[in-house]
């Protein structure tokens, strides 16, 4: 894994022994709410450190395996999980093969281009959080388990694992609303539940695909990934004991996802019209 390139050195002023406390926020809500945290750790690693978009993206993607497998433990470990094992292989399946794509895609796409599907991707993931209001759906219910159902969520896994080299998310942000929609009996926990048990699968691949190219920054993905272990299994715990955290976590997830969006959409539009003056 790389420790220094030629663009992290204005971030060096920044004291990196926040990313440790801001590893256990971000893990934390995205248990909450069924993501990896990378929306939260990129642009952080991005704006605030000022490592280059690709680094941010790579060092993010070990949050997001912290943050999924220290969540899915937590929830394995209840005596009632909302975990539908069954589903996470296809899942899983799908993410693996998602992850390649993605990857493919991430190493040929311009960065200002990245910089706007990001803006993108996070307001309309802020308007699926705002639309589904906390409803849980029908939670509880048994799952069905048949082919049609297996191949519709091996799809939703493709599309998830292409995202998560490409934005240094976990996928989640497509996989629950997705699978919420798609399998209505797993209900909103269910979705959130699968998708963070399917992501450490896909962000480890992930990981891995950024890691052999040495994108992945030591010192960074240290601090961010250890509070994530502590964060996400905080965030499963409070879930649980208090249902209603979960709306109010979606609730406020969409403000800062639309805030950073906008960052995103600043900074590659600047980078347009400072490229078309020259």
């Amino acid at each position: 894994m790389q420790e220094d390139d030629p663009e992290r050195q204005s971030g060096k002023e920044q004291p990196t022994s926040l990313l440790f406390p801001a590893g256990i926020l971000i893990a934390f809500v995205g248990a909450l709410c069924g993501i990896g945290g990378g929306l939260f750790a990129v642009p952080l690693l991005h704006f605030w450190y000022r490592r280059s978009l690709q680094q941010s993206v790579a060092t993010s993607l070990v949050l997001v395996l912290m943050t999924a497998a220290s969540a899915t433990w937590a929830e394995a470990l209840r005596g009632s999980p909302d975990i539908v094992w069954a589903l996470v292989p296809p899942l899983a399946l799908g993410m693996l093969i998602g992850a390649q794509i993605g990857y493919a895609i991430s190493r040929r796409i311009d960065p200002k281009i990245l910089r706007e599907v990001f803006a993108v991707v996070l307001f309309l993931a802020g308007l699926r959080l705002v639309l589904s209001g906390g409803h849980s759906g029908d939670a509880g219910t048994p799952v069905e388990i048949v082919n049609l159902t297996l191949g519709t969520v091996c799809a939703i896994g493709v599309g998830g694992g292409i995202l998560a080299p490409l934005l240094g998310v976990g996928g989640g942000l497509l996989m629950v609303p997705a699978l919420f929609l798609s399998v209505p009996c797993l209900g909103f926990a269910g979705a959130r539940a699968c998708s963070l048990a399917a992501a450490v699968v896909g962000a480890s691949r992930s990981l891995w695909l950024h890691s052999r190219d040495a994108h992945t920054c030591r010192r960074d993905a240290i601090k961010l990934g250890s509070g994530a272990l502590l964060g996400a299994a905080l965030g499963v715990l409070a879930l649980h004991a208090s249902p209603s955290m979960g709306g109010l976590g979606q609730t406020l997830l969409a403000f800062v996802l639309w805030f950073t969006a906008f960052r995103f959409l600043r900074e590659a539009l600047r980078g347009r019209f400072g490229s078309n003056q020259a």
